[in-house]
């Protein structure tokens, strides 16, 4: 048991953490690109919660 719980709050903690990773990483973005290129974040603004990598190309 001791194993089989230690496994499941090492999932918990990185699915956590990935949510917020994307949430910031997305916020980061957006606001980049509201900045610079308000027409891309127009254009993209659909995309990038469907696609996060996305972002990245």
């Amino acid at each position: 048991m001791t194993q089989n719980d230690s496994n499941v709050r090492k999932f918990n903690n990185v699915d956590v953490l990935s949510f917020s990773e994307l949430f910031m990483i997305r916020r980061v973005a957006y606001i980049y690109c509201l900045n610079h290129k308000p027409n891309y974040v127009q254009v993209q603004r659909r995309k990038i919660p469907v696609y996060p990598g996305s972002l990245f190309a």
